[in-house]
Order: C-alpha cells, then structure tokens, then sequence
C-alpha cells in the first residue's frame, strides 16, 4: 500500500498478526519492543524498523524513521503507555487503531493534536463477515500462519498465565484440553 505502520509491543498474537498483515499488504512496518530478541523475530516477520522502547525514545525514532512526516496508520493494543505517543507520531490525517489495554484502559492524550492533525480513531474488537473473508484470501494467498509461543496442558494453565502476564511471550499461547 506504500503506507508506513506502527505496530506496538509487538509479542501479542495480535500485533505479530499485524506485522505480517501490513508487511504482506506492501506496508512499511515499525515495530516496538522493550526485548531485542522479540524485535529480530519480527524482523523476520516483515518489520522493517525496530525499536526497543527501553533504550530509546519511542516518538523520536519513529519521526526520524519516517522524516518527521508520521505513521499512517498505528495500531495499538498496549493501551495507556502508548496513547499519547499515538497521537504524536501519527501523521496528519493519519488513522489510530485500538485493540487493547494491556498497560491499562485509562489514558490521556493531548486533544489538540487529534483535530490539528484531524486524526481518525477507530476502536476494534474484530471485523465483520466481510473482512474476515478478506482475511481468509490474504492467509491463503501468503501463506502466513500463527505464530504459537507454546502449547501447555490445562494442568500447567498457571505457569502459561504467568509467562503471559511478565510479557516472556512471542504468539499465542495455547492450552490444550486432554479428553
């Protein structure tokens, strides 16, 4: 699309879905991660910028990755750390999207910045029966899979919550139910 993509925290199944649908579509990709290792398997994935939010400054990096023009588009399912970086390093015109709330669901942001760069914000859960074929054709046409940290037990359900909750993981984590 020629379009630029900032993807937040990437690790969830939701943004590393991101990073491989925008990369497929012809996007450039930014994505973020306080973990080196988590950046490298996104570049693998399609990312084309890396940047590590515990050594750098997420806002800065991002402009000087796109020449102080903004994203076009930044998805966001990290919630209230990221929030206001959203509406800075979006370009004007550009588009936030928002799924998720995993440093919190109350955030401030500077107002101004949403009408002065006339931004648009959409909050998603899923989309409909349309885009989900859409989906399907994309997945079928690259290829792309699910990217699966680790399959435990349902016995083992604590200790795959826990890596969850300490952000240790890369995909999905599945539980697996034994009849």
């Amino acid at each position: 699309t020629g379009e630029t993509v900032l993807v937040h925290g990437i690790g969830g199944g939701v943004s590393i879905a991101a990073v491989q649908m925008a990369a497929a579509a012809g996007a450039r990709v930014i994505a973020t991660s306080s973990c080196d290792t988590k950046l490298s398997k996104a570049k693998e994935l399609g990312a084309d910028v890396l940047v590590n939010y515990g050594s750098n400054d997420v806002t800065g990096a991002v402009m000087d990755a796109t020449d102080w023009r903004g994203v076009d588009v930044v998805l966001d399912t990290v919630g209230a750390k990221t929030w206001p970086v959203n509406f800075e390093v979006a370009r004007k015109g550009g588009r936030i999207v928002h799924c998720g709330v995993t440093s919190g669901p109350t955030a401030e942001c500077n107002l101004s910045l949403l009408y002065w760069k006339q931004l648009s914000v959409l909050g998603s859960t899923m989309g409909n029966a349309d885009e989900f074929r859409r989906l399907l054709a994309l997945v079928a046409r690259t290829g792309m899979e699910p990217v699966v940290d680790g399959v435990y037990d349902l016995a083992q359900a604590k200790e795959a919550q826990g890596r969850m909750e300490a952000g240790e993981q890369f995909g999905k984590i599945v539980l697996r139910c034994s009849s």
